[in-house]
């Protein structure tokens, strides 16, 4: 552990009041250099002052840690109650937990989702500790504060979170943060020394011709840079009431594209390691908090169905995106248990418990007499075609038949002997397999440079049978690569049709 220097420190003490806190900043260092004593720690919107001189740093993302115990006696912006609204916006709580589903960052976090409260969803305002002040933080401890929006009730209700992570320990220079739930002792689940920037270099994979001006690097960082948040615990449509909007979208779809149209940059063999070091410490950290989250405790029990703490499953568009951030950052860090277990195999075998990713959940193959009975299914549907619900393994799980399963690609089909079911072929061209192209072949990419066997590969068999037919389908019904019901994003048609050859 590296102790600050007397001159250092007295250097430090001398300047405080000078000198405010930097904001967000990427480091590369556990405390940016080294550690200094603050009396309060500046973070964007963000910020958090203590009754006296703290060892504080910055982790690799930029992220604050302060060595505890703590004690805050001012939160910047600052809890408050709108009496005529009913409101309690702006709070602060500590651990937020995928286990107990209450939350005290606003009341109104999950007004607009239907019946969360039957499932458990609630504030609690005794766990926002900004209203308690001054109020002591042991270590061991991840400090949660939210910036709410003008108004109550919205979709997303938070604009941004800042997180505070108070250690027993210095970090190591180049730690990364460890996650924002759960409870501790909060050590670095990573290092930036340990981020394989080499194998992003060399792969046959050139900035493709078709865009024509160079990559902006910094606004590419800057679009996947701060805390990525989802309220722990919280199923499909429910998480887009708390991603924070001044950050990130708020529908996986969207969420999914931000994240390849910064992910695939990052492939391209044009530019150096330096060009690209901010977006992928960025992008190891979005994949790290992930992958924590999904090795919490059981969290959610539905309809007889038990989930981790992280699931991503299907249900429309709302949980694309999580299961290759996962699975780039272990790449990126050589570690292989976290790949597994975004696999396949780890999430559709048989048993109670699963991690659930929508990209694993909706495409299936039509089973051998049909498909439970339902319409078209084994006619119309041949078994062994590759097809796409709205929620189907999760379905079959909870009731026995994927109900909500459509042989019509949207619009009623000829030769078909009943309607569209209208419980979710909508959001078979809207909402999902437009957006999973940047899925594909960022996993090809990393399985071909890995040069892993098929089982390892990350997605299903019917994932990638699904892909071809859903190109084939659009193709056929007179879209083209242009339309965003194909290619959600510019950036991922671009790559995609220039790199597909190539694997």
């Amino acid at each position: 552990m590296r102790t600050p220097s007397l001159l250092v420190t007295l250097s430090a003490l001398a300047a405080f009041t000078l000198l405010p806190a930097p904001a967000r900043a990427q480091t590369g260092g556990g405390g940016g250099g080294y550690p200094l004593l603050r009396k309060r720690v500046v973070q964007g919107p963000f910020r958090w002052e203590f009754s006296s001189f703290r060892t504080c740093g910055q982790y690799a993302n930029g992220d604050w840690w302060v060595r505890g115990p703590v004690t805050l006696t001012s939160i910047t912006p600052a809890t408050s109650f709108d009496p005529a609204q009913e409101w309690w916006r702006n709070g602060t709580m500590i651990n937020p937990s995928a286990v107990d589903l209450t939350q005290g960052l606003d009341n109104s976090i999950f007004a607009s989702a239907p019946g969360v409260g039957a499932m458990g969803y609630a504030y609690d305002h005794s766990l926002n500790i900004a209203d308690q002040l001054p109020f002591t933080v042991s270590a061991g401890s991840s400090i949660v504060t939210c910036l709410s929006q003008e108004t109550p009730g919205g979709r997303s209700q938070v604009r941004n979170i800042g997180v505070l992570t108070v250690v027993g320990e210095v970090p190591d220079e180049g730690s990364f943060r460890p996650v924002y739930t759960g409870p501790g002792p909060k050590l670095s689940p990573a290092n930036l020394s340990e981020v394989k920037f080499a194998r992003l270099q060399g792969l046959p994979t050139a900035q493709p011709t078709t865009l024509l001006e160079p990559l902006d690097w910094s606004a590419i960082a800057a679009s996947v840079d701060g805390v990525w948040y989802e309220a722990p615990g919280v199923a499909r449509y429910m998480k887009r009431q708390s991603r924070p909007s001044d950050v990130m979208p708020n529908y996986g779809r969207d969420v999914q594209g931000r994240l390849w149209d910064a992910m695939l940059p990052t492939l391209m063999n044009d530019y150096s390691t330096q060009d690209k070091r901010a977006t992928v410490i960025d992008l190891v950290q979005i994949g790290l908090d992930r992958y924590q989250i999904g090795l919490q405790d059981p969290a959610l029990f539905e309809n007889g169905v038990q989930y981790y703490g992280g699931h991503w499953d299907g249900g429309a568009g709302h949980g694309d995106g999580a299961k290759l951030s996962i699975y780039y950052a272990g790449w990126l860090l050589d570690d292989t248990v976290m790949m597994d277990m975004v696999l396949p195999a780890a999430n559709l075998a048989n048993g109670p418990v699963w991690h659930a990713f929508q990209e694993d959940d909706q495409p299936f193959v039509v089973p051998d007499g049909g498909n439970c009975g339902l319409c078209g299914y084994g006619t119309y549907l041949p078994a062994g075609t590759v097809d796409w619900g709205v929620g189907h393994f999760y379905e079959m799980r909870a009731y026995g038949c994927a109900v909500n399963d459509d042989v019509h690609w949207i619009y009623a089909e000829p030769g078909v002997p009943c309607p569209p079911n209208g419980n979710g072929s909508q959001y078979r061209i809207c909402c999902t397999a437009n957006t999973w192209w940047g899925s594909n072949i960022i996993s090809r990419i990393i399985a071909d440079e890995r040069g892993l066997p098929t089982s390892k590969l990350l997605f299903t068999p019917a994932f990638y049978a699904y892909a071809d037919r859903y190109m084939q389908e659009m193709l056929t019904r007179g879209y083209t690569p242009d339309d965003w019901q194909l290619f959600w994003t510019p950036m991922q048609r671009h790559c995609f049709l220039a790199w597909d050859p190539l694997y």
